[in-house]
């Protein structure tokens, strides 16, 4: 069963599938705008913020940022350039604070649910194993680096080792009857 706090709690996307959609997040909003050039002017950044929301719910906080900054430049030199010359009118520079205030705001939330749903779920001290290509995985919710283990050979015979010693343990610190 997948419970949501699994999902809020660490950035479900990383490694090289996370910068694919960073990117993806900044060329199909830019390509939503370029259809709609032609007859909307004025309004080149808003198109971005629901993209920013997904990427910081999705992938996190840094690829948040990414794509928060590259969404300016992409605007910047498709939409808001008059005459291919890179230039900062005051319009211009509005729409470019609202658009990193709006993308603060919802990286900055995005952060603080997560937290506090780990918080809340008791996963922000869990670990997490997992196997990808005969080789075992930890990781903690809210760190974003697994760490390798060693070969799944390996970390089944450490782990059975561990609860072998804890039953162990535990029967011979068992009251005597």
């Amino acid at each position: 069963m997948i419970r949501i706090s699994d999902i809020v709690a660490a950035p479900s996307i990383t490694g090289a599938a996370a910068v694919g959609w960073t990117i993806a997040a900044i060329a199909v909003p830019t390509a939503i705008r370029a259809a709609v050039d032609s007859f909307v002017s004025g309004c080149e950044l808003t198109i971005y913020l629901p993209f920013v929301m997904l990427v910081a719910i999705f992938l996190g906080w840094k690829h948040a940022t990414a794509a928060a900054v590259g969404s300016i430049v992409a605007a910047q030199l498709l939409f808001m350039c008059l005459g291919h010359q890179f230039s900062l009118g005051s319009c211009d520079s509005y729409s470019i604070g609202v658009l990193l205030i709006g993308s603060a705001a919802i990286i900055g939330f995005a952060e603080a649910f997560r937290s506090i749903v780990a918080r809340r779920s008791g996963s922000s001290s869990g670990i997490v194993f997992s196997l990808r290509d005969g080789k075992a995985w930890a990781s903690w919710y809210g760190h974003p680096t697994p760490v390798q283990l060693g070969s799944e050979e390996e970390v089944a015979e450490m782990m059975e080792d561990f609860l072998k010693q804890i039953e162990l343990g535990k029967r011979l610190n068992r009251p005597k009857e």
